[in-house]
């Protein structure tokens, strides 16, 4: 794909968006446990011959529902709990403030403002401040009194509640599943990077997957002994150090990584698919043959592929062990702390408040854009416009791509959604049977393909709205789906209007990202070399974190570049061309660290007094690399490392010095580009 910001460039990726699935991320089976917890709650009150109550109560399960997709156990609860108490006060606002055009405005802003803000924060908290911000939209274009407000402010915490009242009920019924999802992609992870070694060694295992995965011990199954939930912290700890392993595996000749990866891929997909499934893993016995046969023979590397396949039989053995049979050590669980996490959240929010900051400017553009959609709507008369400023609000995002993207998508998928709402309810009839079953089943597909395809999902979200509105409140299809048609065609062209006269660039950010890429390396290369040195310093705790630090950074630095890569050549302040070398040196510097963590995984080794100079030179240049990216000058001289490497040579094992020439030649690369 061109990266050159030409519209059809846009458009391009929009298209790729709307048609590709990912597969993976369909969940028919929570999507089918939200959907009932939406029939619930408009059913009873439908029962009840109140409709319009049902359409608050089914609001607010739906919105909530949403929000059983994030986190694990206590963390998912307390996110559709927040979200649920912010509908609730939002809708208690915005029924009050919605008689006045000025105040409704007001409102929008601020709700605006603090939806913004709360991007930073991360996504529980985003999704938090996106819900309430839509239901405070939703709220003012129906005011009410104090009575009436407080009314829909309880059936929309009602709706919520029941979602989330479903949610836990599942706890003590399907056990650890949050576990063995999180456990069991990791391991696919490795299965695709195995695969991947046997034609491109120089690339190190992709950070995404381990970064983005917070320690089990911090939300565990609130029905588990503490005994129980080890065995996948087990299989987490074993993924890491086998992820090591296998960048160390890299380096072998080619016909021997081939066939060592060849037999290990199907290994790992069968353990990753014996966690996902709750069985023990099948016996490969004709793929452990080989290696074992191969990891026998005298031949440089067989040490590291006996440390490897080691592991990997640990991992099997892990997973081998029942989730009712707890290993014999246990450690205390690890609560998350409700208060300490706000308040850190609060911190986090007021250090943003600076136009310096990208979430602050994208809070300040999304709340003039609501306030803007707002006073359109409320001075024309829109019918069922308050979908102008909530689409507005979906589609405004902080990054160039993903506002464009996602508001050519959303307004396809609108379009589309109403089209197939209407012809459906125009085939089938209105009977309310009919109708009740195409909202439930609209209901269901949008939760089902909310994380694989956004097209599909707005197509699902709309339908479900039209027929909603019919069953609720006798409005025709077509005439919804026009409303919201229009209303969604004109919301994503101010988003994508307010974006262009106003933009936040990724490239500043990705200079500043790929700084701190510099200095993670910087106190990892410290660390791991100082261990080498001198071997009394070893400690396999601090290796862990060193790795999964730098793992997190890489991680930022490339998502940044790539968002970077998405925006216009003009927009770029760094070169497109620059930064993708930038993050390839890097990368073959990761993976020369790799396989120094590798060594150390396991003991300390013998002392190695001669890399004492490697050890103060490489932080040294990594270091002053991160202040050339940050100011955008040129690296000022950095020490001598071809010469101190090349000293080293003849006093290091052939392997090891091959690990340091490609970390110090990945350094002298960098900065010669910095140079350019």
């Amino acid at each position: 794909m061109r990266h050159d910001g030409a519209p059809h460039s846009v458009w391009r990726q929009a298209l790729q968006s709307a048609l590709h699935v990912e597969a993976g991320n369909l969940e028919p089976g929570p999507a089918l446990r939200c959907a009932v917890g939406v029939g619930v709650a408009l059913g009873g009150a439908l029962l009840l011959n109140q409709p319009a109550a049902g359409v608050f109560l089914a609001v607010g399960a739906v919105s909530a529902g949403f929000g059983s997709f994030q986190g694990a156990y206590r963390s998912r609860a307390a996110i559709m709990l927040l979200a649920t108490a912010g509908m609730a006060v939002s809708m208690f606002v915005g029924s009050l403030a919605g008689r006045s055009t000025i105040l409704d405005c007001v409102i929008a802003a601020t709700w605006g403002l603090g939806a913004g803000l709360l991007v930073s924060v991360g996504p529980a908290a985003s999704f938090i401040g996106l819900q309430s911000t839509v239901m405070v939209l939703v709220a003012t274009a129906y005011p009410a009194d104090v009575t009436g407000a407080a009314g829909r402010a309880l059936l929309v915490l009602a709706g919520g509640a029941i979602q989330t009242v479903l949610v836990v009920m599942f706890w003590p019924l399907r056990r650890f599943g949050a576990e063995r999802a999180v456990v069991s992609r990791v391991y696919r992870s490795l299965a695709d990077y195995a695969e991947s070694l046997a034609d491109s060694p120089d690339a190190p295992p992709e950070p995404h997957t381990l970064s983005g995965i917070r320690p089990l011990q911090a939300d565990p199954q609130p029905f588990a002994r503490s005994n129980e939930v080890l065995v996948f912290v087990a299989l987490l700890d074993e993924a890491e150090r086998i992820r090591t392993s296998l960048a160390a595996v890299a380096s072998a000749p080619p016909e021997e990584r081939r066939e060592v990866t060849d037999q290990l891929t199907p290994i790992l997909r069968e353990l990753a698919g014996a966690v996902e499934e709750g069985r023990a893993p099948a016996n490969r016995t004709t793929e452990w043959s080989a290696l074992n046969l191969r990891a026998g023979q005298a031949r440089p590397g067989a040490t590291a592929l006996r440390t490897l396949l080691r592991q990997v039989r640990a991992a099997c053995r892990t997973a081998s062990v029942p989730a009712l049979d707890p290993l014999p050590a246990a450690v205390p669980q690890q609560r998350a702390r409700t208060i300490s996490r706000i308040r850190d959240a609060l911190m986090t929010v007021r250090a943003n408040l600076t136009l310096r900051s990208t979430a602050f400017r994208h809070a300040l553009r999304l709340a003039a854009a609501l306030a803007l959609a707002t006073a359109v709507y409320r001075l024309t008369g829109l019918p069922r416009g308050y979908w102008f400023p909530m689409t507005a609000l979906l589609v405004l995002k902080p990054e160039y791509r993903e506002t464009f993207v996602t508001g050519i998508t959303r307004i396809a998928g609108t379009l589309a959604g109403a089209a197939v709402a209407s012809a459906l309810v125009g085939v089938l009839g209105d009977h309310p049977a009919i109708l009740w079953s195409l909202l439930l089943f609209f209901v269901w597909s949008g939760y089902t393909i909310f994380r694989a395809n956004y097209a599909l999902f707005t197509v699902s979200i709309t339908g479900y709205v039209v027929v909603l509105l019919q069953v609720a409140a006798g409005t025709t299809g077509p005439m919804v789906a026009a409303y919201r048609a229009l209303d969604t065609a004109l919301g994503g062209a101010l988003a994508l209007l307010v974006y262009r006269v106003w933009p936040t660039w990724e490239a500043g950010r990705a200079r500043d990202l790929l700084a701190q890429f510099g200095d993670a390396l910087a106190s990892d290369a410290r660390l791991v070399l100082g261990m080498y040195v001198n071997p009394a310093t070893w400690n396999a705790v601090a290796l862990q974190q060193s790795r999964a630090a730098a793992r997190l950074a890489r991680s930022n630095a490339e998502a940044s570049v790539t968002r970077m890569l998405g925006e216009p050549d003009s927009a770029r302040a760094l070169d497109a061309s620059l930064a993708t070398s930038l993050l390839a040196a890097f990368r073959r510097y990761a993976l020369g660290a790799l396989v120094l963590h590798a060594a150390l995984d396991q003991s300390p080794g013998s002392a190695s007094p001669e890399l004492a100079p490697l050890r103060d030179q490489l932080p040294e240049a990594l270091a002053e690399i991160s202040r050339s990216l940050r100011s955008g000058r040129s690296p000022e001289a950095l020490p001598p490392l071809a010469e101190t490497q090349s000293a080293l040579e003849a006093a290091l094992d052939r392997h090891f010095a091959d690990q340091t020439g490609m970390m110090v030649d990945s350094v002298t690369t960098v900065a010669a580009l910095l140079r350019a």
